[in-house]
């Protein structure tokens, strides 16, 4: 049990303490063991105060006392151990090795003990080294543990400076960012509401190559580019399965299209489907072109190489060729496109064929009455030599009809197809006056042939 006992300097010593007095003020209280006056007793709790600081003769007189009894004496400092269990002890040990100050604060209190589990209230901690801290949830009954790595050096957590109330972000806990700039980030999927895949990266192992995605100002469009360490980066799209690759645009009045720019970046050759009532798909050919071919759509969408148009042109620039007096081969003397596979020397009448086929050939002749007022009629035909010398082509016959020198000026066109032509057959055509009186004569830039392969 504890038993404290407070002695008045003055009244119980006279104002001196002496030896003595303390010792018949000591045997005077009963329940004091006088060999053992102590705070720490296994017997007894035993807990003296004085009314005043003892200073001077009586501090001498006290030091004086300890060499016969083991005694606490502190104005300030009082121990209770009245709630404690009988015959247990509280020891004090210390090892310093120069006078130490413990300042205790002025307030009732419990001291902190080093391992005891303890609630401490209104603490500044300054540079505090903690080892696994815990936090108490909101109901006490679990604990968020701080847990750490093997740091190889020491490093600095700088938390930023707050204008409003946060929170921290953790790894798995599901929040949404603001005002975040995220760099070089190491992203595998961006989803929607935590479980939709909206985009998916996959790692090519010691890439080198990246998309970079550039925002746009007002009137321009957003780029997504091909970047990286090579010199040439291309961009592939790998559709699943039998996917399509789709272009469209927002405004359902408007086709989709597919712009390819010329190297400057000025101009550009632009794809876009028609409106149609019908989808339909183009299939390219499987092999490259020979040369000089078109694309031929076959009616279901498959499209082959077939031999473009081989077109011979030319036409007569002098004119005034002298029909009157039978047929007279026309002359061609300015030639306006002349393919491979057609052979022919300026300013002459025959035309030579290179390639066997099938032609469309057409021409126009136009005439001219320059004397005489009698009508006349102007016939013109088409030949062809197969070898054997040149014939007139069936069905190639053509009149024009030329009134008198006032108004004697006609034109006659003739078009036919010739089929089974072998290459080395020649081609040329005849005018002559068919009736009538005076002079007919062809006239300048007036007399043309056209011919293509079909």
């Amino acid at each position: 049990m504890t038993m404290t006992y407070t002695k008045s300097l003055s009244t119980d010593f006279g104002g001196i303490l002496n030896t003595s007095q303390f010792f018949n003020e000591i045997n005077a209280d009963p329940g004091i063991n006088p060999t053992c006056i102590t705070v720490f007793n296994i017997n007894d709790d035993v807990n003296i105060t004085f009314d005043s600081a003892l200073s001077g003769p009586e501090q001498i007189t006290l030091n004086a006392l300890i060499s016969n009894y083991t005694i606490i004496i502190d104005p300030i400092i009082q121990f209770d151990s009245s709630t404690g269990t009988y015959g247990t002890t509280t020891t004090i040990t210390s090892s310093q090795t120069a006078n130490r100050i413990i300042s205790m604060p002025d307030a009732t209190d419990t001291l902190v003990a080093l391992t005891e589990p303890q609630t401490i209230t209104n603490k500044t901690l300054i540079s505090p080294i903690l080892t696994t801290p815990q936090i108490n949830d909101i109901s006490l009954d679990h604990h968020y543990i701080i847990a750490v790595s093997e740091l190889t050096a020491n490093r600095t957590v700088t938390l930023p400076l707050l204008s409003e109330n946060d929170m921290f972000v953790f790894e798995a806990f599901t929040q949404t960012l603001t005002n975040k700039t995220i760099i070089s980030p190491i992203i595998n999927q961006i989803t929607t509401n935590g479980t939709e895949e909206v985009l998916i990266f996959a790692d090519a192992g010691n890439a080198v190559n990246e998309f970079t995605v550039t925002n746009a100002i007002t009137a321009t469009n957003p780029q997504l580019s091909a970047t990286g360490e090579n010199i040439n980066v291309g961009i592939d799209i790998l559709t699943k399965g039998n996917g399509t690759v789709n272009i469209s645009a927002s405004n359902t009045s408007t086709s989709g299209e597919i712009r390819l720019e010329d190297n400057t970046g000025n101009q550009y050759v632009g794809i876009t489907a028609a409106a149609t009532t019908i989808s339909y798909t183009l299939t390219l050919p499987n092999t490259q072109s020979s040369g000089n071919q078109i694309l031929e759509n076959n009616g279901s969408g498959i499209l082959n190489w077939k031999t473009a148009y081989q077109i011979f042109y030319a036409y007569d620039n002098i004119g005034n060729i002298d029909i009157t007096s039978g047929f007279t081969s026309i002359t061609w003397d300015t030639e306006i496109r002349k393919d491979s596979i057609y052979k022919h020397s300026v300013d002459s009448s025959d035309i030579t064929f290179a390639s066997n086929g099938d032609y469309l050939v057409s021409t126009d002749i136009s005439t001219n009455k320059t004397s005489d007022r009698i009508r006349s009629t102007t016939v013109i035909r088409i030949l062809l030599d197969t070898g054997s010398g040149f014939l007139e082509i069936e069905g190639t016959r053509g009149f024009a009809y030329n009134r008198n020198t006032t108004s004697g000026e006609n034109t006659c066109t003739v078009t036919r197809i010739l089929s089974g032509i072998i290459s080395g057959n020649i081609i040329r055509v005849e005018a002559m006056r068919l009736n009538g009186i005076g002079t007919i004569l062809t006239i300048p830039n007036g007399c043309r042939i056209y011919i293509e392969k079909k």
